[in-house]
């Protein structure tokens, strides 16, 4: 027996959100309107929304969110509030002694270098202070990822130049010269479209010099390592090795190996090294922020408040349930096409979890801040930092909630980006009945277009699949079973 068809006025958040859960993997999510940022994955910052590369406190909460995440692998959510010296961090949990003590650490040691007019000499020996510094609390979690994925990089670039068919010219240390490595600021990279997103492309011959000097680098950073060199000379070795991923006329070769070498480079063979330099080129140029900021020296740690323990994982209504909510936001959809896209939103998000290997138990960090931002009515700079080095993106969830509470208070805040394999957490946190209203019209228009928009894809870009079997479904604990894609 059919169920019968649901009013759009009887769908409360609580049946939307599954929908919304279901859906966000499964298409485009980041190409909703009105969606809080300007994705850019090649260099992770927002290109457009300012207006070219981003301003210093840009960068700076990003290589706090770096850094955060190398001391913790957890979800975490950066920003900075307004006219003051203080740094907000949100956590999906509280945050433990030693990550607090360690980020505390490294801001006073950065302190010193935002003064400027220090002799070349002093200026040297602050910066060898603060990377020895960063490297004593973080080398040992990263150590095993820089081994794991530099023999990945290395044979990726050895496969690369074998498949070019051309001899070796050189494994020679390539001139640094001009060469820098680019923090989005003052970085001398042109700014035109071409030169800020190149296409990626073939091999040629003129590219093996460049590759070989990228083999020998990753080679370099790798010895060092095994070797116990200093933390100095392994951090000199990581720097060399992103000048050379940070190459113009390189970056298209690299985006065209294993989805884009560049990024597994720079976000977990030197997630350390970009993380140290960036701060420290930020700390340098401190002077130049307009208006006039003091350098942040403190940290709020934000993690959900006593009233909103972590919720368990989301529970997954029956899959007719799914299908009659579906045809309420959706009537135009027949039964058969809603059944078709709630079927391939548990493949994908099975798929999804396998991919990640985890589950969204647990509260966002982004969550966590915009509620802290909204409920304390706090002015903060218009930009919360997820780490760029552990490519998590905001979910659908956390984004859009942050467009709505930006329509709702008349804000401007903005996210890196979005990911359409990034799941959602089991629920938000609650907000006042004016932005819970908003959300709730947001999450039916965009359940609609995110349905709509897939079985479009479904029907006119590839064959639609094999009849739907219930059977293949788990209801009782609303995932489905592993199956053959």
């Amino acid at each position: 027996m059919v169920p019968p068809l649901l009013s759009t006025s009887q769908l409360a958040i609580s049946r939307l959100y599954p929908l919304a859960y279901l859906f966000a993997p499964l298409n485009a999510a980041f190409r909703l309107r009105n969606m809080p940022w300007e994705l850019d994955e090649e260099r992770s910052y927002h290109h457009s929304y300012f207006g070219g590369f981003p301003p210093l406190q840009v960068t700076l909460l990003d290589a706090v969110a770096a850094l955060c995440t190398l001391l913790d692998w957890n979800s975490v959510c950066v920003s900075l509030l307004d006219a003051t010296d203080q740094l907000l961090v949100s956590l999906p949990h509280p945050a433990a002694a030693l990550l607090q003590e360690a980020i505390g650490k490294c801001l006073a040691e950065l302190q010193p270098l935002t003064v400027p007019g220090h002799s070349p000499r002093l200026q040297q020996a602050l910066e060898d202070r603060f990377t020895e510094t960063a490297y004593d609390r973080c080398y040992g979690a990263h150590r095993d990822v820089v081994f794991n994925e530099g023999e990945k990089a290395l044979s990726l670039v050895d496969t690369a130049i074998n498949e070019a068919g051309i001899p070796q010219e050189c494994e020679e240390e390539q001139d640094r010269g001009d060469a820098g490595v680019a923090c989005g600021h003052d970085s001398g990279i042109d700014d035109s479209e071409e030169e800020y997103e190149p296409k990626q492309r073939a091999i040629k011959p003129s590219d093996l010099p460049r590759l070989h000097g990228l083999r020998h680098a990753l080679s370099g950073l790798l010895s060092a390592m095994r070797s116990g060199e200093d933390y100095l000379t392994i951090y000199d070795r990581g720097i060399s090795v992103l000048i050379r991923v940070e190459d113009k006329a390189l970056v298209p070769v690299l985006r065209g190996i294993d989805w884009s070498l560049r990024l597994i480079v720079v976000r977990k063979v030197c997630a350390l090294p970009w993380t140290v330099h960036t701060f420290m080129h930020v700390a340098r140029n401190w002077t130049s922020v307009e208006p006039q900021a003091t350098f942040p020296k403190s940290v709020t740690w934000i993690h959900p408040p006593p009233s909103y323990p972590p919720p368990p994982p989301l529970s997954l209504p029956t899959t007719e349930d799914l299908v009659t909510a579906l045809q309420a936001v959706s009537p135009e959809m027949s039964r058969d096409d809603c059944v078709a896209v709630v079927k391939e939103g548990f493949e994908c998000l099975e798929a999804c979890r396998r991919w990640k290997d985890s589950t969204a138990g647990d509260i966002h960090a982004e969550a966590v801040l915009i509620h802290h931002i909204v409920s304390n009515k706090i002015a903060v700079y218009p930009y919360l930092a997820t780490s760029p080095i552990a490519f998590s993106w905001s979910c659908y969830a956390c984004a859009r909630l942050l467009s709505v509470v930006n329509a709702e208070r008349q804000l401007r805040l903005a996210l890196r980006g979005c990911s359409d394999e990034m799941i959602l957490p089991s629920s938000l946190p609650p907000f006042d009945e004016d932005i819970e209203a908003a959300l709730l019209a947001q999450l039916r228009d965009d359940v609609r277009a995110l349905a709509m928009g897939h079985l479009q894809a479904v029907k006119y870009k590839r064959p639609v699949r094999a009849p739907i079997s219930f059977e293949r479904f788990k209801d009782s604990d609303g995932s489905s079973q592993n199956s053959q894609d």
